[in-house]
């Protein structure tokens, strides 16, 4: 046999293993590294320090009954009245019509059940 195919193989025993192992030591490591960094940074949108006085609620409670969303929407001269020729239809909503009456069920009447016209046969006596 040839010389360097025996020391290929010999060169390659083991080289499995020995990554599997490496893999697991170098990743616990970064895993480790990560869970560090993350124990340290400062959590973000956190206030510590949250003294606030019950007049500063107050202030603030009467701020958002009089805040308006839209208001950034509005123009600055206020809504202008629409023309009666823009297209927009003006003036008053008719109310609306009363509801139909629903008229009441009609009574079903059930005529009488009818007798047979041949009488069913006599049954065998029972034996007791």
């Amino acid at each position: 046999m040839n010389l360097s195919l025996i020391r290929a193989r010999q060169a390659q025993r083991g080289s499995t293993f020995l990554g599997i192992i490496l893999g697991v030591v170098v990743g616990l490591a970064a895993a480790l590294g990560v869970a560090i960094y993350v124990a340290k940074v400062p959590v973000p949108f956190v206030n510590k320090n949250t003294s606030r006085t019950s007049g500063q609620d107050a202030a603030e409670a009467q701020k958002n009954r009089d805040w308006d969303p839209n208001a950034p929407l509005r123009s600055r001269n206020g809504a202008k009245p629409s023309t009666p020729n823009s297209g927009v239809a003006t003036g008053t909503v008719a109310p609306a019509p009363d509801p139909a009456p629903i008229p009441a069920p009609a009574e079903v009447t059930r005529a009488a059940p009818r007798t047979p016209a041949v009488p069913a046969p006599a049954c065998a006596a029972v034996r007791g």
